[in-house]
């Protein structure tokens, strides 16, 4: 039988179990949930078991950090988790700083350091080191990189029971690369388990760009021994990953299965998962197109014509009036113009002569009369001298 898991939360108002059942849906986790008012009753309900105490900061008769101290002193498996109001002390600052067990919360809350609280509680670690840890920017980073590919929860978890089996591990984990845990098969003990698959997450997006160097379909194969735990991590395409949990020195005498089956469920897992597995497709930033918009003005009716005065044109002439010593000068007439002596005489007394070609042609080879120098008698005779 699967014992299931129960939380108490301690308020007379009821607010603390309101803000548990939100934190609920979100999990998607089955739970056992007990809202008492009184301190009393908290401590009675805790004497059937319970993994996780919340618990307000005003309550009836004592506060909530002097509960939290005492449940941490007589039941240190149970996790215990302080909401204090924006109107109660300010005195978390002391708690954080001390070796208190529990958390002191202040609202508002952030919603991603409550969600790690319950979920450390419920796998039985400490919900002090959930909430002090800080959120990697790496898993920040790589949920911004693009949509992670949808896996088949159940082929993946038949998947994982056989290679549980197959390698004799302690537990095997089925996570992506923006540090959400999908697959669990085992028992990890104290391993805190999203904690290693947030610290693992970012291996992703180096073997990505060591697959554009290398070509091809890249896996990768990585061993971490430690003093209490060794785990090894099998990439599963380019955005999920195996972790296969061993007790410490135990990873060592199991490489050789760990390689054999271990790339065998990887296969089996990518298979699952399909083309999707080694696409990795990053984000689009859409443009929204420029709306162009056109003025539209209405004509104005007046109630009366009105009716625009107009002035006379009047051309202005602004050029410099004539002045007579500009007209060229009138000559006298000449008398006695002898036209024949000037052109010559036209024997013959026949105009058509001018048109005779061959006469044209012997005046033209006749040697050059009239050019020259004139003399003054001579100007007189034709009548350019009067």
């Amino acid at each position: 039988m699967v014992d299931i898991p129960r939380i108490i939360t301690l308020d007379p108002t009821g607010t603390v179990g309101r803000a548990l059942r939100s934190a609920l849906v979100l999990l998607d986790i089955s739970c056992t949930h007990v809202d008492v008012p009184t301190a009393a009753q908290a401590m009675s309900e805790l004497n059937n078991g319970a993994e996780l105490l919340i618990a307000a900061y005003a309550l009836d008769y004592d506060t909530g950090p002097v509960i939290a101290s005492a449940v941490c002193a007589s039941r240190p498996g149970v996790g215990v988790i302080v909401l204090s109001n924006e109107d109660d002390p300010e005195d978390e600052a002391e708690f954080a700083e001390s070796d208190a067990p529990y958390v002191v919360m202040r609202r508002p809350i952030n919603p991603a350091a409550f969600i790690r609280a319950i979920e450390a509680a419920m796998d039985g670690n400490s919900v002090r080191d959930a909430v002090s840890k800080p959120a990697a920017a790496a898993v920040v980073a790589a949920e911004a990189a693009g949509a992670v590919p949808p896996v088949d929860v159940k082929s993946a978890g038949a998947v994982l029971e056989r290679l549980q089996v197959d390698v004799g591990a302690r537990s095997v984990l089925l996570a992506t690369r923006t540090a959400q845990l999908l697959v669990e098969r085992g028992l990890s003990g104290s391993l805190n388990k999203q904690q290693i698959i947030e610290t693992l997450a970012p291996s992703l997006s180096t073997g990505r760009g060591v697959k554009d160097v290398l070509g091809g379909q890249l896996s990768s194969l990585q061993f971490f021994n430690g003093e209490e735990y060794d785990v090894f991590v099998l990439s599963a395409g380019l955005h999920h990953f195996i972790c296969i949990v061993y007790d410490g020195q135990g990873g060592q005498r199991n490489f050789g299965s760990v390689n054999r089956f271990g790339r065998r469920a990887t296969e089996d897992v990518i298979a699952i998962i399909g083309a999707g597995a080694f696409i990795w497709e990053v984000p689009r930033v859409s443009v929204e197109p420029t709306i162009r918009r056109t003025m539209h003005v209405k004509p104005i009716k007046l109630d009366e014509p009105f009716e625009m005065p107009l002035a006379r044109a009047e051309i202005v002439d602004n050029s410099p009036s004539p002045d007579e010593s500009d007209h060229a000068q009138m000559l006298d007439p000449i008398d006695n113009l002898d036209l024949d002596a000037l052109f010559g005489d036209m024997s013959g007394g026949d105009d058509n002569g001018l048109f005779d070609f061959d006469r044209l042609n012997d005046v033209a080879q006749q040697p050059s009369q009239g050019k020259g120098k004139l003399s003054w008698d001579q100007a007189k005779e034709i009548g350019l001298i009067p």
